[in-house]
């Protein structure tokens, strides 16, 4: 499958809960892909009908919008 990749990649990387030495999961998109799954990944509500499943599965989603969100719009400090 040929995909048209964006000029602009997004490489969000997890780790386990940043515990030193985590594997890192890296994911290579366009910008407007990973836009999407932060959207989606702040939207989407679990329903299997298992609550601890739900409660992992949106855990798992909100640690991926956090990456993504970092990424995307990061954080600098600046000095006034």
């Amino acid at each position: 499958m040929h995909r048209n990749w964006a000029r602009d990649r997004v490489l969000p990387k997890l780790s386990k809960r940043n515990e030193p030495g985590a594997e890192m999961i890296t994911f290579d998109l366009s910008t407007n892909y990973a836009e999407a799954l932060l959207r989606h990944a702040r939207t989407f509500q679990p329903q299997s009908g298992d609550p601890r499943e739900d409660m992992r599965l949106r855990d798992a989603l909100d640690d991926l919008a956090e990456a993504i969100q970092r990424h995307l719009y990061p954080v600098t400090d600046r000095e006034p």
